[in-house]
């Protein structure tokens, strides 16, 4: 089997870092340990794009990751400006594999991941898997009652590095907020249908988005506008 890079971005300031070091670290680092789960056989590499020193970057991800063995690229973004489709771009072409998985750095993975990767993932193929998100302080079981399935947020994606720019020409890049770049860049996915692409949308267990309260760090500096963020009212 071959080897997969996560690819992330970490798009916040060394301001907004520091300002929110506490949440952002237990965020990202439990997502880290959901990736270190789902790996038993260590096949994931992770690429990492981000707006704050390297430095800092990597020792805040050193014993997440590197010092679990595990390879690690990171690199960091020029102007200063958030752009999220320009941080996954950068992750990807910076990914260590042929196969990528790109998605949110709080995303937590279920441990059966790579049996639903290696059944679907093609060269020719985009899988944009499902993920669900608990509501502030209801049980983290998958139920109507407890949250919802994020069907209208496609901000994770399985495909060969190849496909991801030769074939959908990369994530949309027009946009310094969070969504309409997903929506658009599925939009364009699913345009390539009639080339022979297949795209691959379904909901996957275990595959979880962290709840964003509106008025939470997250939001503020994802430049959020327009969008009907589940639970964020």
């Amino acid at each position: 089997m071959e080897d997969i890079t996560i690819c992330i971005a970490v798009v916040f300031t060394t301001e907004e870092f520091e300002e929110n070091r506490d949440n952002i670290v237990h965020r990202i680092s439990n997502a880290l340990e959901s990736y270190r789960k789902a790996d038993p056989l260590r096949r994931f590499k992770l690429s990492v794009a981000t707006m704050f020193d390297v430095d800092r970057c990597i020792g805040f991800l050193r014993e997440n990751w590197v010092e679990h063995g595990r390879p690690l690229t990171v690199t960091l973004m020029r102007g200063g400006k958030y752009n999220n489709g320009v941080a996954k771009n950068e992750s990807v072409a910076s990914a260590h594999t042929d196969m990528i998985f790109t998605t949110d750095a709080d995303t937590l993975m279920p441990e059966d991941f790579l049996e639903h990767y290696d059944r679907i993932v093609r060269e020719d193929v985009l899988w944009f898997p499902i993920s669900f998100t608990f509501l502030e302080g209801k049980k983290e079981v998958i139920h109507p009652d407890n949250g919802q399935w994020r069907t209208a947020c496609w901000n994770s994606l399985g495909t060969f590095r190849d496909t991801y720019f030769r074939e959908l020409g990369g994530w949309v890049t027009d946009y310094d907020c969070w969504a309409p770049d997903d929506r658009e860049t599925f939009s364009k996915a699913m345009k390539l249908k009639r080339h022979g692409v297949r795209v691959v949308e379904e909901k996957l267990d275990g595959f979880v988005h962290p709840w964003h309260s509106r008025t939470s760090q997250w939001h503020k500096n994802g430049r959020l506008k327009g969008y009907n963020w589940v639970g964020g009212q």
